[in-house]
């Protein structure tokens, strides 16, 4: 592997040889980040028509959704950025709402 890698979400090859000369390889799909880089924060909303919830398809309504994720600077042992992400359908009863409780990794590109 060639360091330092490009950061985003790519394919590692890894091959490993023991001493007879027997080699295997294989492939992961790994993400590359930078823990000190920037945030990202947005929100919006859309229309959702009709048929687009699967539990109650007659419900139409206002979408919105939010987000504000960052790393935490220098922090040496935890590597997963925090924040929060919300989403929420007005108009079906009882209100729809998803709120994140963890964020894996963050690609943020230059």
């Amino acid at each position: 592997m060639t360091m330092p890698m490009e950061l985003g979400v790519c394919a590692a090859t890894f091959t490993v040889t023991d001493a007879c000369g027997d080699s295997t390889s294989s492939t992961a799909t790994v993400v590359v980040l930078d823990p000190n880089s920037g945030f990202v924060t947005g929100s919006g909303g859309f229309n959702s028509p009709a048929g687009a919830f699967m539990a109650d398809k007659s419900a139409v309504g206002m979408a919105s959704f939010e987000f504000n994720i960052k790393y935490k600077k220098n922090d040496p042992i935890d590597h997963h950025p925090h924040g929060d992400m919300e989403f929420i359908l007005d108009g079906i009863e009882p209100e729809f709402r998803f709120f994140s409780n963890s964020t894996k990794w963050l690609y943020i590109p230059a």
